[in-house]
């Protein structure tokens, strides 16, 4: 999860299903789906590089801040 100054605000509003090759775009949260019209649409081959890109400099902690907020991380496990 990555969050921005004391409110928690995303710097990014998109939700992506990516691999190396692949990815959706949503248009939605997972949790709305099924519940409001939206929108889920296949990335081609350059939006996936792009996306693939952003999403690095994030898994990595490259960036630490957004509109001159403070960016924070948190990671947790799934487990069934």
């Amino acid at each position: 999860m990555v969050g921005a100054g004391s409110e928690g605000g995303a710097p990014f509003h998109d939700r992506w299903v990516v691999s190396a090759k692949a990815g959706l775009r949503m248009g939605t949260s997972f949790n709305s789906l099924g519940h409001k019209d939206s929108e889920i649409s296949v990335l081609d081959p350059e939006e996936v590089r792009r996306v693939n890109g952003v999403a690095e400099r994030y898994f990595s902690k490259e960036i630490r801040e957004w509109e001159g907020k403070r960016v924070f991380y948190q990671s947790f496990d799934l487990v069934p």
